[in-house]
Formats: C-alpha cells, sequence, structure tokens
C-alpha cells in the first residue's frame, strides 16, 4: 500500500445545492493538488511514480458521475457546471484512479467532524497506521 501524499480541511470557495456536487468540487480541488504533486516527483525522481494515483472517496454517486461525465447526471444533477469534469480527462489517461472507501475507513474524516471516545481512537490509530 501507500500513504496519502496530503489532504486538507477547507471551506470551499463555491456554494453548493448539493452533496455530491460540492463532493465534486473538493475532488476537483484534489486533483489540483495531485498534479502539482505529481510534477514535484518528476523532478526530484524522473519515471519513478507508478500510475495511476489513487483517490479515495466515501460518496458513490460522485464516483459515478466523474467516470461517467455529464451523461450520468439526472434531472436533479443538472446544476453540476462542467467546470467539475475536467479532471474526468486525468481518470481517462489512466493518471489517476478513483476507489469507494467508507467513510468511518476514510482518516480524513477525522478532520471533518468532531469525534470522541471509541471513534477518536480508531480515527487517530489509522493516520498514525497503527491500524
Amino acid at each position: 500500500g501507500g500513504v496519502p501524499i496530503g489532504w486538507k480541511s477547507l471551506k470551499q470557495k463555491v456554494v453548493s445545492l448539493h452533496s455530491t456536487s460540492a463532493e465534486l468540487i473538493g475532488l476537483s480541488n484534489m486533483f489540483d493538488l495531485l498534479q502539482c504533486a505529481n510534477d514535484l516527483m518528476q523532478f526530484l525522481q524522473p519515471g519513478r511514480q507508478q500510475l495511476p494515483f489513487t483517490v479515495f472517496q466515501d460518496n458513490t454517486s460522485t464516483i459515478t458521475i466523474a467516470y461517467m461525465g455529464r451523461s450520468s447526471s439526472h434531472a436533479k444533477r443538472r446544476f453540476i457546471e462542467i467546470r467539475y469534469f475536467w479532471f474526468k480527462e486525468h481518470l481517462d489517461g489512466g493518471f489517476a484512479k478513483l476507489d469507494y472507501l467508507r467513510s468511518e475507513d476514510h482518516p480524513a474524516d477525522l478532520l471533518a467532524s468532531v469525534r470522541s471516545g471509541a471513534e477518536f481512537k480508531h480515527f487517530t490509530n489509522l493516520i498514525m497506521g497503527t491500524i
């Protein structure tokens, strides 16, 4: 396995009307970061990257829309703008792939909401790699 090269939690710059579109916006922002990380690794160690990079996602609708693009969007998702599908090129070209990971197994979920007790311990151990 590998380790995450980075994750972040921040207020989105765009208002979203639906959780799936919010996930797509966040995914789009992460692909920017992934491209920069790839460029840096290419500079430091040319030819050593193993593609595709894996990006974990806990929303199956987001994964479906990311791979199928606008054709997967039904009437309720018409508001998802085309600019968030630019990363589809990265998926189709083999630069990255999206894999489903349950929320309770996703290390970044510790940063998304307040956790306490056993849940907090579980996520801390997950992040520290002791699980």
